[in-house]
């Protein structure tokens, strides 16, 4: 999809946080918002709605893609569940959707809601509002060796391993803060900055590296909106080649066209490591 291709498609004008000029390294508390450290600088920029393009995007060209793929899940409640039924679904879907030879799902998921009170009720973090990658060089390798058992070897024998996000949003559209999710050929990872993020699991300190985005002109923004939980966004959350291209910058932000009385949010986010034999 090229520059001009994009005439007439809808869009909106909406604020999002790009990373500040700091000499403070950022960190983000995933489960309390206040004791967050981030340099954000909020710009307001154009978000086109990918339902509305000329060409759907894809995982290969634009790094992203929606997909049709209901879960076999009723509800999204039950941890061990979701661990069990909808991870394993989500590696199949992956598969097909990139041609990778396997997938290794990253243990782990994320429910997050835009309700405060459900939100302390169901202790889940906010939508994270603020430009990043899930990743960056250092931690992509960590989360890898964690997926595959320990076992950096067997990574080494492949020589294309994508981390690759999936979000799927769980209320009804329209949705007051989507995700978007910015065209891969329009970054670069000189775009990145790395911080810290910081969550407790079973009363345990977990610390890993994020990537936050420097603002830059070249960025095309993107969003689907009206999601619902049938479909799933797929994109591409880090590139552990030896020789790594660009990722999916991705944010959640305010949708300005959303009325007052669409339901508040709540989303799942996994993530999964697509691996190629050549």
């Amino acid at each position: 999809m090229s520059r001009a291709s994009v005439k007439g498609v809808r869009s909106v004008r909406a604020a999002v946080n790009y990373a500040a000029d700091s000499p403070e390294r950022g960190l983000y508390e995933i489960f309390d918002d206040d004791r967050s450290r981030l340099p954000l600088r909020t710009e307001t920029i154009e978000i086109r709605d990918a339902r509305t393009a000329p060409e759907a995007p894809t995982l290969e060209r634009e790094g992203f893609v929606l997909l049709d793929a209901p879960s076999s899940l009723s509800g999204f409640a039950d941890p061990d569940t979701v661990e069990s039924v909808h991870l394993p679904e989500l590696a199949e879907t992956i598969k097909a959707a990139y041609g990778a030879d396997h997938v290794w799902m990253q243990p782990g998921h994320v429910i997050r809601v835009t309700d405060p009170s459900e939100r302390t009720e169901r202790r889940t973090p906010d939508a994270a509002r603020f430009l990043h990658l899930d990743y960056s060089a250092d931690s992509a390798r960590r989360f890898l060796e964690h997926a595959i058992g320990y076992d950096p070897e067997i990574a080494a024998r492949h020589p294309r391993i994508f981390a690759v996000n999936t979000w799927r949003c769980l209320t009804p559209p329209p949705q007051d803060v989507p995700l978007a999710v910015c065209d891969k050929r329009t970054s670069s990872l000189d775009d990145l900055v790395v911080a810290d993020a910081h969550h407790e699991v079973d009363g345990a300190h977990v610390s890993f590296e994020i990537s936050l985005v420097r603002p830059n002109p070249a960025h095309e923004w993107w969003y689907y909106s009206d999601m619902r939980p049938h479909e799933l966004l797929v994109f591409k959350g880090w590139d552990l080649c030896p020789s790594p291209t660009s990722c999916t910058l991705h944010g959640a932000f305010s949708d300005p066209s959303c009325p007052t009385s669409a339901p508040l949010r709540a989303s799942i986010e996994a993530r999964g490591f697509a691996v190629f034999e050549e």
